[in-house]
This record gives C-alpha cells, sequence and structure tokens, in this order.
C-alpha cells in the first residue's frame, strides 16, 4: 500500500471517529437566569398594560419560563381584573400553563378553583379541566371550562352540576352545558332542577341573572309541582312561588293558578 493510500485511509478514519464522537457527544445545556420576586407586564398593541405577573422565584431561557407561587392579572377590563393565583407557571411559545392550587378571582363576580389552567396568550382564552365556580348565590361544577378574554363570556361542558340560592329557597340543576357573563348564568340543554320541596322541573335552558330573584325556566318546561304536573313554553321561579307562561297545559289540582302559589 501506498504512503499517500495509507494517509488517505487515515484521514477516513479520523473523520468518521470525529463524526460518532460528536454524535455521541451531549447538546450543550441552554443558558438559564434564575431569579427572586419576578415581575412581568405585558402589553397590548395599544401600548396599554395588557397582563402583569408577579412571582416569588423562576427560571427563564431563551424558550421556556417557570415561575413558582404566582399571581397572574388579565387586564382585559381595568375596572374589573381577571386575578388568577397558582403554584407554578410554566410559560412557552405556544402559551402559560399554571398549575397546581388555582383560584381565579373577579371581585364582585366569580371566583373559580381548578388543578391546571392554560392561558393562550395568542387567541385570549382561558382553558381548564375540572373547576368549580362560585357567582352570585350559584355554585357550578363542571368538566370542563373555556374563557374568551375577549368577549368575557365563559362556556362549560361536560357533566354540569349547580346549585341556585334566591332568598330562603335552593334549586340543584344539572344540564349538558353552561354559559355565564358578568350579569348572567345559563344551564343549556336537558336542564333537569329539583328543590327542597321537592318540586321538580326539566326545561332546555334555564337563567340565573345577576341581582334578579327570578329563576326562568324556557323551552319545554314540565314540573311537578305539589304532586301535580303542568307543562308550559315559559316558567318563573321565585320567591312569591311559580308563573306559567305561553302554551300552558296542567292538571285539574293547578287550574287556580291565577295568582303566584309557593313552589
Amino acid at each position: 500500500m501506498s504512503r499517500t493510500t495509507i494517509i488517505v485511509v487515515i484521514l477516513i478514519v479520523c473523520i468518521a471517529g470525529g463524526a460518532i464522537l460528536l454524535r455521541r457527544s451531549p447538546p450543550p445545556e441552554e443558558a438559564r437566569t434564575q431569579a427572586e420576586q419576578i415581575s412581568l407586564t405585558g402589553y397590548g398593541e395599544d401600548g396599554s398594560p395588557a397582563w402583569s405577573i408577579e412571582a416569588q422565584s423562576g427560571s427563564s431561557s431563551t424558550k421556556h419560563s417557570a415561575l413558582q407561587d404566582v399571581k397572574l392579572t388579565l387586564l382585559g377590563d381595568p375596572d374589573a381584573p381577571l386575578i388568577v393565583h397558582g403554584d407554578r407557571l410554566s410559560r412557552s411559545s405556544a402559551g402559560s400553563e399554571l398549575t397546581g392550587s388555582i383560584r381565579v378571582e373577579r371581585i364582585g363576580v366569580l371566583t373559580l378553583e381548578t388543578e391546571a389552567l392554560f392561558w393562550d396568550e395568542h387567541n385570549d382564552v382561558l382553558e381548564a379541566g375540572p373547576v368549580r365556580i362560585e357567582m352570585d348565590a350559584t355554585h357550578i361544577e363542571a368538566g370542563a371550562f373555556h374563557h374568551s378574554l375577549d368577549t368575557g363570556l365563559t362556556t362549560l361542558l361536560q357533566g354540569i352540576q349547580a346549585t341556585i340560592t334566591r332568598g330562603n329557597r335552593e334549586y340543584t340543576a344539572q344540564s349538558n352545558s353552561a354559559q355565564a357573563t358578568a350579569d348572567l348564568v345559563a344551564l343549556i340543554g336537558d336542564v333537569a332542577i329539583q328543590a327542597e320541596s321537592g318540586d321538580s322541573y326539566t326545561c332546555q335552558r334555564l337563567e340565573s341573572e345577576s341581582g334578579d330573584s327570578t329563576i326562568r325556566l324556557m323551552g319545554d318546561v314540565l314540573g311537578q309541582w305539589q304532586g301535580s304536573g303542568f307543562a308550559a313554553d315559559t316558567v318563573f321561579l321565585d320567591s312569591t312561588g311559580i308563573r306559567l307562561h305561553d302554551h300552558v297545559t296542567m292538571d285539574l289540582d293547578l287550574l287556580m293558578m291565577d295568582e303566584p302559589h309557593d313552589s
């Protein structure tokens, strides 16, 4: 074998060996910055503050941030900001996920508790799994939560369970889904309501408005009131009793209902 051939073989072996070593070498670790008492602010297209984050501690890199003991304030409505407290917040280009014991508050409007919440900053949306919500004498549990920060509309899905209190009366209800704004809670689809007195109702939509003592039942309403049955398009339940409207049919025991009766 000539000297030139030997040199070429040696070079090939060296290059192959170097490629193998490079392939096996672990990639360099991404530099991370550690900090305490963190404060961040995001701004909208008009230059006004859109959100702020306060955290006790955290670390960050060019692609990912992890924060602990977090307070997230969403300023879509500056007069009624949405405040989120969470144990941990993980931020990436896809969005932010809060985990641990999470509490969402809008003072005077609602309180929400869950264990994991995703904040989609690009679409101004909050999403969560099983949630518990308190708002205006109404308690709701649901399997899924979706909230639009643009419109303020909350949509709840999967096994809705609700308790609604009006005065000294309490109603429990189930439905397929629910929607809520600052002023209105609506249970939607195959709604079933049970009163403490034993009276029961079914309908397609239940509405409970903030500051209003009346609960409205709408769409194919069927009910049992003090042992007698009825049907109507719309029913109102309040502290004075029950009122039936539009296409009313009833048992003979309910024919004397020109005035409200106790429900």
